[in-house]
Formats: structure tokens, C-alpha cells, sequence
């Protein structure tokens, strides 16, 4: 997918050997036969190319769809402007786009913050910069101590009130 829309997007690639044309091309026909199958599902967003997407909402598709509706007009008011000359020519907002284009890069710094924000979140260890000093001490004590002094000790020892 990734070769698609860097194809499409503008993103040059430095080598234009035969092997790389070849092997560009078979990989673009397998791309074109996964999404044959994934829109010709009922529910295409469900397929696997799409699961990395971050504009797979309803915003998102009623940008891509208006896309061509507002192009359209577009074209018909640079018509207008330079070859008509009816209207006065106006420049600004030709390169305007309506979707949101991510970049490969993009994409993949997504993917390692998920990685990253999953890992944070397996991790059980408790961060010592979250707990007060008195508890860090107090913590610091149990830690040290070994079973001997666990027992000799009458704060951590829960018979310790009972004995004479």
C-alpha cells in the first residue's frame, strides 16, 4: 500500500533500475488484486490493507467522496479564469486539498508511538517519581529487610501487640 501512495502522493524513489520497475510492478498487481477483494466485501473497511488507516471514519469518507464533486469545480473555475476570461483570475487555493495526506513517515511514526504507548501500558513496574517520599522510604525499609528482621521488627510484625 505503501508503494501506491508514494507513487500517487509525489514521494520519489532514487532508483529506476529494470529490476526495481519489474519488482514495483508486480507488487502494484498484487496490491490491485487485494483491493479488488477488499471492495468487493461487504464491509471493505474490515479488511486488513485498510487496518492502519487513520482517517477510516465517517469524516474521513465524506471528505474522500466530496473530493471529486469539489474538484470538479475547480477545474470548471480555472476553465473560467484562464481560457474563458470571463472571471477575474484568482491563484489562491488551487493546490487546496480536502483529504488528509499522510506520508509513509507518517504513518510509521503512528505505528511506533502505538507500539510504544502498548508497551507503557503491559509494564506493571511502579515509577518512583509517582509515590511520595514518606511511602518511598517507608517501601525502601521492607525492601532491605531480610525475614529475621521482618520478624524482630514490631511495626511489621502483626503478633508483635499480642506478645508479652
Amino acid at each position: 500500500m505503501n508503494l501506491l501512495l508514494s507513487e500517487f502522493v509525489g514521494d520519489v524513489l532514487a532508483t529506476h533500475t529494470d529490476r526495481n520497475l519489474k519488482s514495483r510492478k508486480e507488487v502494484l498487481w498484487k496490491l490491485t488484486i487485494e483491493l479488488l477483494e477488499a471492495f468487493s466485501l461487504p464491509e471493505p473497511t474490515n479488511h486488513p490493507l485498510f487496518s492502519n488507516t487513520s482517517q477510516n471514519y465517517d469524516e474521513g469518507f465524506y471528505r474522500l467522496f466530496a473530493c471529486y464533486n469539489i474538484g470538479i469545480e475547480r477545474l470548471y473555475n480555472i476553465y473560467r479564469q484562464d481560457i474563458e476570461k470571463t472571471v477575474e483570475r484568482d491563484t489562491a487555493g488551487r493546490r487546496a486539498r480536502n483529504i488528509i495526506i499522510e506520508t509513509v513517515a507518517q504513518q510509521k511514526q503512528r505505528e511506533l508511538e502505538k507500539k510504544q504507548s502498548g508497551k507503557k501500558r503491559t509494564n506493571k513496574a511502579v515509577d518512583n517519581s509517582q509515590i511520595e517520599p514518606d511511602k518511598k522510604i517507608k517501601k525502601r525499609k521492607i525492601s532491605k529487610n531480610t525475614n529475621e528482621d521482618i520478624g524482630n521488627n514490631e511495626e511489621l510484625n502483626p503478633g508483635a501487640q499480642y506478645q508479652d
